[in-house]
């Protein structure tokens, strides 16, 4: 399983960042001729106290 984590400053900015890095990614498993996993998304919120 592979994880794709971002940030940024606005929910804008962490899109095109997860966007990008999700891209860059998949050229990478296509350049070493190997398989794309089927897209899925998995998430998982944990409250602390501030």
């Amino acid at each position: 399983m592979r994880y794709v984590i971002a940030t940024g400053e606005s929910t804008q900015q962490v899109e095109a960042e997860i966007r990008e890095a999700i891209e860059f990614h998949i050229d990478g498993l296509r350049e070493d001729g190997s398989l794309i996993p089927i897209p899925s998304s998995q998430v998982e919120y944990i409250e602390i106290a501030a």
